[in-house]
Order: C-alpha cells, then structure tokens, then sequence
C-alpha cells in the first residue's frame, strides 16, 4: 500500500520516471528487510566439546552482520565449532565475506572449525579467502557419505564474485 500511495503521489506531482525509480527503490528496501527477518541462525550445543550453528533461510547483505554477532568466539565455550549451512543459502559476497571473518575469528580464539553443506562456489572462495585451511582431506573425498563435511548445492543461488 505505501508503494502505491508513494508511486501514485509522486507521479501526480513530479514524473512517470521518477515515480517508477521511487516505487522501486521502495519495494527493494521493503525486501531486503522481510528477507533479513527470515534468516534464523539455531544454536545447537552437542556434548561437551561441540557446538552446531545451523543457518536457516538466506545469507545475504542483509542478514550478515546478524550471522557474524551471532556467532563470536567470546560466547562459545567449546572447542569445536561446525556451521551448517544444509538449510541455509548463501546468496551474495557479503554472506561470503560474513564467513569468512566468522571462521577467521574463531580459528583465531583456538576453536576448531567445520563447515557443512557449503555450496561449491562459496566452498571455493572460502578455501582462497582463508589463512589455514577450514576442511580437512575428507572433503576432497569422493564418498561424502563418510565425510564429516559434505556439501549440498540444492539450495544455493549464484554468489557474486
């Protein structure tokens, strides 16, 4: 409704044009917001020693620093830490960028890191983006089914480069 109200009194007063870049300035704002409010990110202490961060919805410009102060080093006692992006979808170079610091300062605070489920072109960026390695040599394995790192690609969209 406001999107109508706005385009109608802006093409009224001013232009045509102007009142379609207004209108649709408005719907991409309007979006980006519902779209942030979707992500949920779900805390999964397991034993003593791990603790599972699984993404839900998608990772993008507007759900990234959410994603990154959720999940801060000072907060996790355990020492190994797995994120889990199986019902997550990583969408653009923020959501990569959001990663790549998460899993950074992790490793840097002693924690041992694991990432499930990524999606081969982020799985790519991340390995050229980070300084140690995040995987370990079953990822490269061809039988994923005794992986403890596995990726799942039916819920990725193409991610900015």
């Amino acid at each position: 409704a406001l999107v109508i109200i706005t385009v109608t009194l802006v093409t009224v007063f001013v232009d045509l044009a102007t009142a379609v870049l207004i209108g649709l300035f408005i719907s991409a704002l309007v979006f980006a917001w519902s779209a942030a409010r979707e992500v949920r990110l779900v805390d999964d202490p397991q034993g003593e020693n791990t603790r599972v961060f699984r993404l839900q919805g998608p990772l993008f410009f507007g759900s990234a620093m959410s994603f990154t102060s959720r999940v801060r080093p000072e907060r996790i006692p355990e020492l190994h830490v797995v994120l889990d992006f199986s019902d997550g979808r990583v969408l653009d170079h923020s959501a990569l960028d959001a990663i790549t610091k998460t899993v950074e300062k992790l490793r840097e605070a002693g924690k041992k890191v694991e990432c499930r489920a990524l999606p081969k072109d982020a799985d790519s960026y991340l390995r050229s983006m980070t300084s140690e390695s995040i995987w370990d040599d079953r990822t490269s394995s061809s039988n994923s089914s005794s992986s403890s790192i596995s990726r799942r690609d039916s819920h990725t969209a193409p991610t900015a480069s």
